[in-house]
C-alpha cells in the first residue's frame, strides 16, 4: 500500500514557529451523539483558529466499536434499540434529543429508515489506512461520507460495496479498498491479534465509550458537548502545554 494509490490532496503545512494542539477522538459510526460531537468540534476548532491563530490543531480519529460482537451482516437497528432503551416511550425521547442536537448544528439525522446496524468494523480500516497513507483532511472527508451514508442516507455501511463507493469518493483506489475491505474483520471472534493497526494513546486505549475527546493527551470531555465548552477544554490544554514549556525553559 502506498501513498500512490490515493489522489492527492493536501493539507495546509504547520509553520515551524506555530504550537500545536493535538486532539485525539473515540467515535463509532453508529453513535448519532459521535456524529454531533465531530461537528460540535470543527465549529470549536474554528473559534479556536480566530483568537488564537499561532495555533495549528491536529486532529486524530480513533475508532472505538461501540458494538464489537455485532456479526459481520449487522442485527436489525429497531429492534435492538429498543432493547437498548427499555421502552418505546424511553426509544422516542432518545431520538428526539439527537435529533434535536443534530438540527441545532445543521444535521437532519432520520433514523426512521435505518433497518440494519452494522459491524462498523471495516469502515474503522478504511479510515485508518487513509489516515495513514495520505492526509488528515481526507480521513475527515471520508468519515463525514460514512456518517451521512448512515445516519442520513440510511445505508448499511457494513456493506462492502457501500464502502468501496465512498472510499473511491475520497480518492482511494479500487485495488486497496479490495484489499482492505477484503480482509477478515479483526474481531475477538475471528482474530486474536491486532497487528499492523496503530497503537492508540493510553487515554483513548482505555475508553469504551463514545465520543470521546482528548485535548494534549491530558484535557478530557467524554460525551457530547457545547461548542463553548470544548473551545473552554483546547484552550485550558493550550495554556498547559504552554505553562509547560515554560518551566522546562527555566
Amino acid at each position: 500500500m502506498s501513498r500512490s494509490d490515493l489522489l492527492p490532496l493536501e493539507g495546509n503545512p504547520i509553520p515551524r514557529d506555530r504550537q500545536t494542539l493535538v486532539v485525539d477522538v473515540g467515535f463509532d459510526f453508529i453513535c448519532p451523539w459521535s456524529m454531533v460531537g465531530k461537528r460540535s468540534l470543527r465549529l470549536a476548532i474554528q473559534q479556536l483558529e480566530k483568537i488564537r491563530p499561532d495555533v495549528s490543531v491536529d486532529v486524530r480519529w480513533h475508532g472505538r466499536p461501540v458494538l464489537p460482537d455485532t456479526p459481520p451482516e449487522g442485527l436489525p437497528y429497531h429492534s435492538l434499540y429498543l432493547t437498548r432503551t427499555g421502552s418505546r416511550m424511553a426509544a422516542a425521547a432518545r431520538r428526539v434529543q439527537v435529533e434535536q442536537a443534530g438540527k441545532a448544528l445543521g444535521i437532519a439525522f432520520d433514523f426512521s429508515r435505518i433497518r440494519i446496524l452494522p459491524n462498523t468494523d471495516a469502515a474503522h480500516r478504511l479510515v485508518e489506512h487513509v489516515a495513514r497513507q495520505s492526509t488528515l483532511i481526507r480521513a475527515e472527508l471520508l468519515i463525514d461520507q460514512i456518517f451521512k451514508a448512515y445516519f442520513i442516507d440510511a445505508e448499511n455501511i457494513g456493506c462492502t460495496t457501500v464502502l468501496r463507493r465512498l472510499a473511491a469518493d475520497v480518492g482511494v483506489s479500487a485495488a486497496i479498498a479490495e484489499s482492505l475491505l477484503g480482509m477478515n474483520p479483526e474481531h475477538p471472534r475471528h482474530s486474536k491479534s491486532r497487528r499492523g493497526r496503530p497503537r492508540k494513546p493510553a487515554g483513548i486505549a482505555a475508553v469504551s465509550e463514545v465520543p470521546f475527546f482528548l485535548f494534549n493527551r491530558k484535557t478530557a470531555l467524554s460525551g457530547v458537548h457545547s461548542c463553548d465548552a470544548m473551545l473552554s477544554a483546547m484552550l485550558a490544554a493550550i495554556s498547559s502545554a504552554c505553562r509547560e514549556g515554560a518551566g522546562k525553559a527555566l
